[in-house]
């Protein structure tokens, strides 16, 4: 897997958040940071407790839409399953 591969994601899933009609702006807002906290995670070469800690908000982030919007669900899961195959 590669940064590519990661980016790839990224800009798939600030598509999808452009793109959600029944999600508050706030929450647009959060998830757009989080996934520019993953593009600079990734593109610094952060390992170790920078990514616990951005696990964490992922799946933080995660629980609170995964019913709401699945489609957008995946492709977070998508991003954390890449990351994991780049061993991080």
């Amino acid at each position: 897997m590669s940064k590519e591969k990661v980016f790839e994601h990224i800009t798939e899933l600030l598509r999808e958040i452009e793109g959600l009609d029944e999600c508050d702006e706030s929450t647009k807002k959060r998830l757009a940071s989080l996934t520019a906290e993953i593009r600079v995670s990734v593109d610094s070469g952060d390992t170790g407790a920078d990514w616990v800690d951005m696990a964490r908000k992922v799946k933080s982030n995660v629980e609170q839409f995964e019913f709401a919007h699945p489609v957008l669900t995946s492709t977070v899961d998508r991003i954390m399953n890449t990351l994991s195959g780049m061993g991080i």
